[in-house]
C-alpha cells in the first residue's frame, strides 16, 4: 500500500507543484495510478469515474444558486445592501470599515461565493474607503477578509458541496453556518474598531432614521432571500435545486421589475459568470470522484481513522488536528479541491471520534475558505490588490491582523461544537 499511496499522491503534489491546476492533478494522478497498477484500477473506471463524480440530481442546485448570486449582483442588489449598511454602521468607529463587513454579511447571504462576494463588494467600497482616508492595502485586506463569509453563511456552496459527497443533511449544514459566520463578522468589526482608534480612522455622520428605513424597505426583498431558502428547506417543502431554480426567477423578477438592473447584456453576463463558476466547481468534483474511488479502494479512509485515533485522544484533539490539516492545505489548494478530498477522506475518522458530521462540515468550509486569504495561492489577496491598486506585498502585510482574528475564530468554531451545533439543534428538534 505504501508504494500506492507514492504513487497516487506523488503525482498528485508532482503536477500541482509544475502548475497543473487541481482539477488535472487529481484526474492525472488517478489516471498515472491506473496505468501503473490495472490490476487494482482498471483504466475504464477513469472514464466511468468522471461522470460518476457528478451523477446526483443534487448538483443541479450549483449553477442555479451561482446563477441567483450572479443576477442579484447584476440587478444592481450589491448597490443596494452597501446602502443598507452605511446607513446602520457608517457612523461607528472606521464607519466605512464596519459597513464593508456589514456589506459583507448581507451578500453572503445571497451569493454563497467568496470571490463573487468581494468582486461585488469591493468594486464599491474600496474606492469609497480610498476616497475617505483609509489605506489602498488596508481596504484590500479588509474585503478579502471580509468575503470569507460567502461560503458560510448560508446559501453556501461549500455547505452544498459537502452535503452531497458526504450524504450529510443540508439544512442542519447551513443552519450551522449561521452563528460561526456571525462569530467571524463580529471580530472582524471589533478588530476595524480598534484598528480605526489606533490609525485615527473617519467615521461618517450618522444617517436619519427616515433615512435608513428607506434604504432598508428598498433593500429588503434581496435581504429576504435567505429566508426563503431557510424556510423551503425546513418545510420539506423543495430539494436544493428546485429552492436554487426558484431563486433564479426570485433574482430575475428583482433584477427586471423592482430594482431594474438587468438588462440583455447584464443577464448575458450572469450566465456567463454563472456558467465559468459552475464549470470550474464541477470539473473538480468530477475528477475528485475518480481520485476518491481509488482512496475507497485503497481503504484511506479507515485508514485514516486509525492514524487519526492514534495521535490524537479524543474529539477535541481530532478537531484541532483536523483544523491545522486544513490550513496547512488552504496554503496551496483552493477551498473546492480542500473540501472534496478531505470531506470523505477524513469524515470516518470524525465519526470514530464522536463528531458530529455537520460540526465537522462546518469546520472544513471555514478552515478551508481562510485559504482564500493565505499565501501563496489566496486569490482573494489578488483580486483585493487588483481592485485597490496596491502592492501585493502592502496587502500582505494589512492582512496579517485578520488572517490572525480568522484562526482566532475558527480556533472557537472547533473546539466549541455548540457553535455549530446549537442553533440546528433548536430549530430541528427531530435530526
Amino acid at each position: 500500500m505504501t508504494l500506492d499511496l507514492i504513487v497516487l499522491f506523488g503525482g498528485l503534489l508532482g503536477l500541482l507543484f509544475l502548475g497543473a491546476p487541481a482539477f488535472l492533478a487529481m484526474g492525472g494522478s488517478a489516471g498515472l495510478y491506473m496505468l501503473i497498477f490495472p490490476e487494482k484500477a482498471p483504466l475504464l473506471i477513469l472514464a466511468q469515474g468522471f461522470v460518476q463524480g457528478l451523477d446526483s440530481f443534487g448538483f443541479a442546485a450549483i449553477p442555479f444558486f451561482l446563477l441567483a448570486g450572479e443576477l442579484m449582483n447584476a440587478g444592481g442588489v450589491s448597490a443596494r445592501l452597501i446602502g443598507v449598511a452605511r446607513a446602520w454602521l457608517g457612523h461607528w468607529r472606521g464607519g466605512l470599515a464596519q459597513a464593508n463587513v456589514g456589506a459583507n454579511v448581507a451578500f453572503a447571504g445571497i451569493s454563497g461565493s467568496a470571490v463573487a462576494d468581494a468582486a461585488a463588494i469591493g468594486a464599491a467600497m474600496i474606492p469609497a474607503m480610498k476616497a475617505n482616508g483609509y489605506p489602498a492595502a488596508f481596504a484590500a485586506a479588509l474585503t478579502a477578509s471580509a468575503a470569507v463569509l460567502g461560503p458560510i453563511i448560508p446559501p453556501s456552496i461549500a455547505m452544498i458541496l459537502f452535503s452531497l459527497i458526504t450524504d450529510t443533511p443540508l439544512m442542519p449544514l447551513f443552519l450551522g453556518g449561521v452563528v460561526p459566520g456571525l462569530l467571524i463578522a463580529a471580530a472582524l468589526m471589533t478588530l476595524c474598531y480598534v484598528q480605526a482608534r489606533r490609525r485615527g480612522f473617519p467615521s461618517e455622520a450618522p444617517t436619519p432614521w427616515p433615512e435608513r428605513m428607506r434604504v432598508t424597505w428598498y433593500a429588503l426583498p434581496a435581504l429576504l432571500m435567505p429566508l426563503v431558502v431557510l424556510v423551503a428547506l425546513r418545510g420539506g417543502a423543495a430539494t436544493a435545486g428546485e429552492v436554487g431554480a426558484v431563486l433564479v426567477a426570485y433574482a430575475a423578477v428583482l433584477g427586471l421589475v423592482v430594482y431594474r438592473g438587468l438588462n440583455l447584456r447584464t443577464f448575458a453576463h450572469a450566465l456567463s459568470g454563472a456558467a465559468i463558476d459552475t464549470a470550474r466547481v464541477l470539473v473538480i468534483v468530477s475528477c475528485s470522484g475518480v481520485f476518491a474511488w481509488i482512496m475507497v479502494a485503497l481503504g484511506m479512509g479507515e485508514a485514516m481513522a486509525r492514524i487519526v485515533g492514534s495521535v490524537a485522544q479524543g474529539p477535541v484533539e481530532t478537531m484541532l488536528l483536523i483544523g491545522v490539516v486544513l490550513l496547512i492545505l488552504g496554503l496551496a489548494l483552493e477551498p473546492v479541491t480542500v473540501l472534496v478530498v478531505c470531506g470523505p477522506v477524513l469524515l470516518p475518522a470524525v465519526r470514530a471520534a464522536g463528531i458530529d458530521p455537520v460540526h465537522f462540515g462546518v469546520a472544513l468550509a471555514v478552515g478551508s475558505t481562510i485559504g482564500l486569504v493565505t499565501p501563496p495561492v489566496g486569490v482573494l489577496i489578488y483580486l483585493g490588490a487588483a481592485q485597490a491598486r496596491a502592492p501585493v506585498a502592502e496587502v500582505l502585510r494589512e492582512l496579517m491582523p485578520f488572517i490572525a482574528v480568522l484562526a482566532a475564530v475558527f480556533a472557537v468554531i472547533l473546539l466549541v461544537p455548540a457553535v455549530t451545533l446549537g442553533l440546528p439543534r433548536a430549530l430541528l428538534p427531530a435530526w
